[in-house]
């Protein structure tokens, strides 16, 4: 009788889970926590779609109104634990129809790949790696040269011996003349061989190298300056142009500077026929990326004050460079309010960014949380932002060329895609692009977002309570698979019931945004159940100039205080708004924090501030102890200016400096931190060094928090190789799932 009862029941509460499955397993915290296979499995889905590099627009072809463009983009290769950079041309038909090839693997050992201006010609510069080690065997720089329909020639540049390794996109430029003659191009100065004071010919006369090559004794371990994080293998930058009928190579000036955009630069013209440089407006100014008109008549750049933010509000100069008459176009903006301009906000002007009329210029800035197309009339001097792709929130030029606009343009849950349109300059530009995506453009229907505006509570002396913004990505449930091709049909997603654990995830900088677009992180957790709160708070690009500025000496109090509000002000709208099917359920239980760099300095504070209120951190390349920091970092002035503080390179520090310093170091908090941690440094970041993380680590170690470290010795700054990227991001989920959902891997 037992059994039989026992059965009855048994089988009638199968028969309610059955009838309630989809509730229940929306109830049940166990089946909304991913294992680690399931979690690898939502990177590798996520690593699948390709990430645009760079478009450029092609030659069309001779009586053909044809639009071909040239797209390059990259994708993880898990299996091989690589990136792998793809090619495929795109050619867009009178009709609006979409022709493209078949993309292929660009070859690795391509360094540069650029066609001149006429379309006549091509040049592929290579990077051939030596065999062996040693300074005898440097890598080789090989030019190989076409024109429309076939290879021409090639030319060794080490060969010329006249300069040393080439430079990379990431400071380097390669560009042909417009006679199409010449290649200019950036590369470390020639040095002189080094030799020790007991090598056989150290102080002979002549070098037992190569004859007339000069030499250098006992300067092997001399120190070389070096342009920092990312790029220590830039020390002594030369401009040089390559003759391609000749094959002549000149080295155009020893002494012309190279600085990165936050120090006094003025911008230099470089004339080949005669070796002269002329300078570009003032030296007092920090200017970057000069643009002449396709007629030749006119030249833009983008300018800013030197020193301050190590990224800010820029102006737009304008010159006739027959009269040298200079004006501003775009000057700063202070304040936007909540829907005014905000200003320009660009690391540079795309390479080709003039309308054919000589006009209109077009580039990427950051309004407020979304990167924006924005079109200025330098007659006017007013500015529009132009319609973006559909499904897109945000976009960045890629290619202006003959009034055809290539842009990269994404959403959180819209994957990059490369999209091109035609600017008609006589229809009003906001609504006259008619865009063809030239790569796939997929929907993510199981992600949703908004953008939220914040008034900061706590208000700055001088600027009082300003705006900044929040981006809220969560998973919803869809009656559709997870993710389409733009055209396919779209039902409405459901809201997930499930109260959400929540991410606080303020970005690094700290002058810099996290726009709408596509975030892989972002996508992957809250494929794996969390809702995450991405902060853009006083600091933020996008905003004004004021706000920018008003973090200047207000670090670990301003910036914390916007995230903690952020948060607070999330979980009170989810709270009353339960029946409002646009936001999701929060559960104000269940917070964690999460960030890299300057984000990870938050993070580093966030959890000792507020004690208890976070449940589990992850913190990347943290800034933990500003005090140690600045002796070790390739960018000492950031902690200085960032505190308040004047710079200088002469300045020592003082018990007074370092009291300030420790006062608004994450560290101070350490002996209230019980929120269980997992750190991650890269062992070759100049920029925060891995010792700062290491601080953090052991100080919770001896308290007895639960703690974790991550160690990426091959890894810089960003942590951005595939091994790191792919492996850390389970790391993590595991971390959360264990500390915020209390379930661990066994579960």
């Amino acid at each position: 009788i037992f059994q039989l009862r026992f059965s009855s029941v048994l089988f009638a509460s199968q028969k309610a889970e059955v009838a309630g499955s989809q509730s229940l397993s929306l109830m049940m915290k166990p089946s909304s926590v991913k294992p680690a296979k399931e979690v690898a499995q939502v990177y590798s889905n996520l690593a699948a779609y390709p990430v645009p590099q760079s478009a450029q627009l092609l030659p069309q072809y001779p009586f053909s109104d044809a639009i071909r463009t040239r797209c390059v983009y990259q994708v993880q290769d898990l299996a091989s634990q690589k990136n792998r950079t793809l090619v495929k041309t795109a050619v867009v038909l009178p009709t609006g129809d979409l022709v493209d090839s078949d993309p292929v693997l660009r070859d690795p050992t391509t360094l540069w790949d650029v066609y001149c201006s006429g379309g006549d010609h091509r040049a592929v510069l290579l990077k051939l790696k030596a065999e062996g080690s040693g300074s005898d065997n440097a890598d080789k720089f090989v030019v190989h040269v076409y024109n429309e329909s076939r290879f021409i020639k090639s030319i060794d540049l080490s060969e010329k011996a006249k300069h040393g390794a080439v430079y990379g996109p990431e400071l380097g430029a390669c560009q042909w003349s417009c006679n199409e003659g010449h290649l200019l191009y950036v590369a470390e100065k020639k040095q002189p061989k080094n030799a020790s004071y007991f090598a056989a010919d150290a102080f002979s006369e002549e070098s037992a190298g190569k004859p007339g090559e000069a030499k250098s004794v006992g300067k092997q371990y001399d120190s070389v300056e070096h342009f920092g994080e990312q790029l220590s293998e830039y020390k002594r930058p030369v401009l040089c142009t390559l003759d391609v009928d000749s094959e002549v190579v000149t080295v155009l000036d020893d002494g012309i500077p190279t600085a990165c955009c936050q120090r006094n630069l003025a911008g230099l013209l470089t004339t080949l026929a005669y070796g002269e440089c002329a300078v570009i407006g003032h030296d007092t100014r920090a200017v970057s990326s000069p643009r002449f008109s396709p007629c030749q008549t006119q030249l833009v750049w983008l300018q800013n004050e030197p020193s301050g933010p190590h990224k800010q509000c820029r102006r737009l100069i304008w010159c006739d460079w027959a009269t040298k008459d200079i004006r501003f176009i775009i000057d700063f903006v202070n304040q936007a309010g909540s829907a005014g301009f905000p200003g320009i906000y660009a690391d540079s002007l795309p390479s080709r960014c003039w309308s054919s009329n000589c006009r209109t210029v077009v580039l990427s800035s950051i309004n407020r949380s979304k990167d924006c197309l924005l079109a200025i009339d330098v007659k006017t001097k007013i500015g529009e932002l132009l319609p973006l792709p559909p499904d897109a929130s945000s976009a960045k030029v890629l290619d202006f060329h003959r009034d055809w606009l290539v842009v990269e343009a994404s959403a959180p849950n819209v994957p990059p895609f490369i999209a091109a349109g035609f600017i008609d300059a006589s229809k009003p530009l906001t609504s006259n692009i008619k865009w063809t995506c030239l790569t796939d453009c997929f929907k993510l229907n199981d992600i949703a977002w908004r953008v939220k505006q914040h008034t900061a509570k706590l208000a700055h002396p001088e600027f009082g309570n300003q705006l900044f913004e929040s981006i809220l990505v969560w998973p919803v449930g869809s009656s559709k698979k997870k993710d389409s091709k733009k055209g396919d049909e779209e039902k409405p997603a459901a809201i997930t019931e499930l109260p959400l654990p929540l991410i606080a995830f303020p970005h690094g900088g700290p002058n810099t945004s996290f726009t709408a677009t596509y975030m892989r992180y972002v996508c992957g957790l809250a494929r794996c159940g969390y809702a995450v709160l991405v902060i853009n708070y006083r600091g933020s690009l996008g905003f004004g100039k004021s706000t920018v500025d008003s973090l200047l000496g207000g670090i670990g109090e301003r910036d914390v205080s916007d995230c903690i509000q952020a948060v607070e002000e999330t979980l009170a709208e989810s709270a009353s708004s339960a029946d409002n099917s646009a936001l999701p359920r929060l559960d104000g239980e269940k917070l964690a924090a999460f960030g890299g760099s300057h984000g990870g300095f938050l993070g580093g504070h966030l959890i000792g501030q507020r004690p208890g209120m976070f449940k589990a951190a992850v913190l990347r390349n943290p800034v933990i102890n500003l005090a140690t920091m600045v002796g070790g970092s390739d960018i000492p002035d950031w902690v200085y200016e960032q505190s308040g503080l004047p710079f200088s390179h002469d300045r020592l520090l003082d018990a007074e400096t370092l009291a300030l310093l420790w006062s608004k170091s994450p560290l101070s908090h350490a002996s209230k931190v019980n929120t269980p941690t997992l750190v991650a440094v890269g062992l070759k970041d100049l920029r925060v060094p891995p010792q700062q993380g290491r601080e953090l680590y052991r100080a919770l170690r001896a308290r007895n928090v639960p703690t974790r470290l991550l160690v990426c010795p091959d890894d810089c700054h960003p942590m951005s190789s595939v091994p790191v990227q792919s492996s850390v991001f389970v790391d993590i989920v595991l971390w959360f799932n264990r500390h915020v959902m209390g379930v661990t891997e066994e579960a």
